[in-house]
C-alpha cells in the first residue's frame, strides 16, 4: 500500500466532512452552499439544454479546426497556498493531440490517437485535485454522457439566475446552464461524501465554439485547483509537435459512450477497534485502477483520518471486484476515486 497522507487543505476538507456525518444539516449547507433554489421551474425539458452547450463549448469535437491552449493552473496544497503549474494541449484532431500538465513533483504527458491515448506520468497515480480538475476541463464528455436528465429548473448562483437540472449518472451532479448564452456556468457534485463543484467563468471565442477562460475546482469550502487560459489561438493542421507515444507510456481507451464500472463485489471494511477507541472516525480517500479484469490496483490513500483507517479502508477495497469499463464491448482500465467514511455511533 502506498500512503500520501494529506496536505493540510485536504485535511481541512475531510475535517469537514467528517463533522457533516455528525450533523446532516450541516452537510446539507456544504452540498448546496452556493446555491439559492427558487420555486420557480420551467416546465422544459433539459436534455437539448446538455447538447446545446456540449455542442457549443466542445473544441475537440471532429472537424473543429486545429487550435494550440496554453494555460496556468494553481494547485492548492496547504493553507491555501497555491503551488503554480502549466497546462499544454496541442490539437489537430480527435485522433491526433498532445497534452501536458506540470506542477511541481508532478507532471503528465498524453498523446491521442483514434479511440485511445498513451500516457507517462510521474508519479504513477493522479492527487485529489489533479483528478477533479481533469474532470473540469473535460466538461463537454460529461455532458454528451448524462442521458434523459430532467426539467430545467430556475436557480440563484452568487445573485445569477441560471437554468439548472439533474443527470442521472453516477455520481448524481447538477448542471446549471447560463439562460442567455446556453453555456455550462456550474457542476455540482449532490450526493456522496465529497462536495466537488467546477465553476466555468470568462468564455472566449474559437471559431464557433466557446470555452471557459477559468475553472475553478472546490470541495466544500476549499478550493483545490483553478485554470486560466493565457493563449487560446488556431493554428495550422501541420504543427511540428512531437504525436508519437512518449516511450514507456501506458495505453487507454476512449470511446463517445463508455459502459461505466458498475460495482458487484464490495467488501464492507471492518472499524478497528482501536480506532473506535479512539475515537477516530472520517472518510478515507484513495485513488485506484479499475482493470480490466475488474479487480482493484494502484491503490493509493490520498487522505485519511488516521493510519489504522487507511489501513482498513485499503484491506477492504483491495477485495473489491467491479464490473469493468467497456468501450465497444472491450474492457478497459479506469481510473478513480472511491470515498469510505467511517463513522462512530
Amino acid at each position: 500500500m502506498k500512503i500520501a497522507f494529506p496536505c493540510p487543505i485536504l485535511a481541512r476538507v475531510m475535517d469537514r466532512l467528517r463533522r457533516a456525518f455528525l450533523e446532516l444539516s450541516i452537510a446539507a449547507a456544504i452540498c448546496f452552499f452556493a446555491v439559492n433554489t427558487t420555486q420557480a421551474a420551467d416546465n422544459k425539458d433539459s436534455s437539448q439544454e446538455f447538447l446545446k452547450a456540449a455542442d457549443l463549448t466542445d473544441i475537440r469535437s471532429p472537424g473543429s479546426p486545429a487550435f494550440e491552449l496554453d494555460a496556468k493552473v494553481n494547485i492548492y496544497a496547504g493553507n491555501g497556498t497555491a503551488v503554480p503549474g502549466s497546462y499544454k494541449l496541442i490539437w489537430l484532431s480527435p485522433s491526433e493531440w498532445r497534452e501536458e500538465l506540470t506542477y511541481s513533483g508532478y507532471t503528465r504527458v498524453r498523446v491521442g490517437g483514434e479511440d485511445k491515448y498513451w500516457q507517462q506520468r510521474s508519479p504513477d497515480y493522479e492527487s485529489l485535485q489533479i483528478t477533479e480538475l481533469s474532470l473540469a476541463i473535460d466538461f463537454s464528455s460529461s455532458l454528451r454522457g448524462e442521458q434523459s436528465p430532467g426539467k430545467l429548473k430556475s436557480r440563484k448562483h452568487f445573485g445569477v439566475t441560471l437554468g439548472c437540472a439533474a443527470g442521472n449518472g453516477l455520481p448524481h451532479r447538477e448542471y446549471c446552464f447560463s439562460p442567455t448564452e446556453g453555456v455550462l456556468m456550474q457542476e455540482d457534485t449532490v450526493d456522496g461524501p465529497v462536495p466537488y463543484s467546477f465553476q466555468y467563468s470568462n468564455f472566449l471565442s474559437l471559431g464557433q465554439r466557446r470555452f471557459p477562460g477559468t475553472i475553478r475546482v472546490t470541495a466544500g469550502d476549499s478550493l483545490l485547483a483553478d485554470f486560466s487560459i493565457e493563449r487560446l489561438v488556431n493554428i495550422e493542421a501541420t504543427s511540428s509537435a512531437d504525436f508519437s507515444p512518449p516511450q514507456g507510456a501506458s495505453l487507454w481507451l476512449t470511446c463517445a459512450n463508455p459502459e461505466r464500472p458498475a460495482g458487484f463485489d464490495k467488501v464492507a471494511p471492518e472499524y478497528p477497534v482501536t480506532e473506535r477507541l479512539a475515537g477516530h472516525q472520517g472518510i478515507v480517500v484513495m485513488y485506484a485502477v479499475i482493470a480490466q479484469d475488474g479487480s482493484v490496483q494502484n491503490v493509493h490513500i490520498l487522505g485519511a483520518p488516521s493510519r489504522g483507517l487507511a489501513d482498513a479502508a485499503f484491506a477492504a477495497v483491495r477485495q473489491w471486484r467491479y464490473k469493468p469499463r467497456r468501450c465497444g464491448g472491450t474492457p478497459t482500465p479506469t481510473e478513480t476515486i472511491i470515498s469510505i467514511a467511517f463513522t462512530l455511533g
